[in-house]
Parts: structure tokens; C-alpha cells; sequence
């Protein structure tokens, strides 16, 4: 439910325009601290004052939004799974081509 207290806090947070894109994509005020920006450009937020189930949650990007825009790492995260904040070091090898990975970069050898 919007409250119009909650309403004010959430424009002197962010200001109105990011205010009035939150309240009209997800027709709530929710407030929380930012934990992290993936690579889409999905922001993902915690608060402690909601209920345990709803205290996380992500604000994407575009529009247009489809649970599949969410990276594994953030998934995990927004369900429970872990409590450790995905980092973008960690996951910045997914897009790049320099990164190297021991296990793939060795030789194979056939199986007798």
C-alpha cells in the first residue's frame, strides 16, 4: 500500500523523476540502501524494515522487464541462497576476452 508519508521520504531520497519511475513500475515506495548495479543495469536494494521475503528486491533497467534479466549471481542473492553481495570483479570475465581460466586453458587428454 502507498502511503503518502513514504511517498515524500522516496522523492527526498531520490528525487522526483527516479521517485515517480519507482512508484510507476513497481506501484509501491519501497526504500532501501543500494547493494549493487549488475552488469544490465538492474539496481538491487535491501531494507530491514520490510517483512523477511520482501526485504530484497531489484529495480530493472528497462521497462519491458522478464525475470530472465536477472544474472545467476543476483539471483541467489535476491532469494536467500546467499547473503554475500555479488561483486563485479568476481563476474567481470563473463564479457571479457582476456580472462583466462586454468581449468579451460589446460591441455585435455583423451580417457583410457
Amino acid at each position: 500500500m502507498l502511503k503518502p508519508g513514504d511517498l515524500v521520504r522516496l522523492v527526498r531520497q531520490v528525487g522526483l523523476k527516479e521517485a515517480a519511475k519507482i512508484v510507476y513500475y513497481s506501484r509501491t515506495a519501497k526504500m532501501g540502501d543500494l547493494k549493487g548495479v549488475d552488469r544490465f543495469g538492474n539496481k538491487y536494494f535491501e531494507s530491514g524494515e520490510e517483512q523477511v521475503g520482501r526485504h530484497r528486491w531489484v529495480f530493472y533497467a528497462k521497462p519491458n522487464f522478464d525475470a530472465s534479466q536477472v544474472p545467476p549471481e543476483w539471483h541467489q542473492w535476491l532469494h536467500r541462497m546467499t547473503d554475500r553481495v555479488p561483486d563485479e570483479v568476481s563476474f567481470s570475465c563473463v564479457s571479457s576476452s582476456s580472462c583466462s581460466n586454468s581449468l579451460l586453458d589446460s591441455p585435455t587428454s583423451r580417457n583410457t
